[in-house]
């Protein structure tokens, strides 16, 4: 199976083709070459995006390393191609595909000749990217800017995992929110509270924290929290005790 390595370029990072490869016997074991690969032994075609292999191939083997054998391993060979290598002017460049194909001019693995093998492809150019899709789902490329604009993805209606039911607006670059969850934390709570032994909602529950912390009065085992005029009773507390009280539990 021809191996896929990727995309490079020829200047910056990724410069260099690095592969390794192995040669066996009929028997499947490892066997060496009748006499070690050599740079010359690969042949490295090119290909335009979207068009076939050109049989012109590069015309130098300059910038090419093989080192054969590897480590001293029988039958294991490493392969470095310079694409910064110009000897061959603009061989390699953005925009192609290459295939690199051993084809010795004299040696024969295991007694057998070898007319070509295609060991590796590879292309120069930025890597592809899936654009279409996110998490396997396919996006129009508005929402896909919407979700890297905001974390916020159209089709489940979350921002980071958590569910909304309001959309999102832009302005002058910005994106903010409007709707429900918007007036949620920037409108005043209700002025409402759960019945005394039910579970109130998040703007109850601060509602109530907040007038505990800010109005009331204690006469005897009676603690009245107000509301915000600070006279109307919001709900009461009975405490154990008028002088040292240890609990308490809401009256009403």
């Amino acid at each position: 199976m021809t191996r896929q390595l990727g995309s490079y370029n020829t200047s910056s990072t990724r410069t260099h083709v690095r592969f390794q490869f192995s040669t066996h016997a009929a028997a499947g074991g490892n066997v060496a070459p009748s006499t070690a690969f050599e740079a010359a032994d690969l042949r490295i075609y090119r290909a335009a995006d979207g068009a076939a292999f050109s049989a012109t191939q590069r015309s130098s083997a300059s910038g090419i390393t093989m080192t054969s054998p590897f480590d001293t391993l029988t039958g294991v060979h490493d392969v470095d191609i310079d694409l910064g290598d110009n000897s061959d002017p603009n061989f390699y460049a953005t925009g192609y595909r290459y295939s690199i194909m051993l084809a010795p001019d004299t040696e024969t693995v295991d007694s057998q000749t070898i007319t070509g093998i295609v060991l590796a492809e590879f292309e120069i150019g930025p890597p592809p990217v899936n654009v279409t899709q996110l998490g396997g789902v396919v996006q129009s490329l508005t929402d896909l800017k919407d979700f890297a604009d905001t974390g916020y993805d159209p089709a489940t209606h979350k921002v980071q995992g958590v569910v909304l039911t309001d959309t999102l607006t832009t302005y002058t670059g910005n994106t903010v929110q409007t709707g429900d969850c918007y007036a949620a934390v920037t409108s005043a709570v209700p002025d409402s509270i759960p019945a005394d032994g039910s579970r109130p909602s998040v703007q109850q529950a601060a509602y109530m924290m907040v007038q505990t912390l800010t109005e009331g009065a204690i006469s005897g085992t009676t603690w009245t929290i107000k509301k915000p005029d600070g006279s109307t009773t919001l709900f009461t507390v009975t405490l154990d005790s008028s002088t040292a009280p240890t609990s308490k539990t809401r009256a009403s």
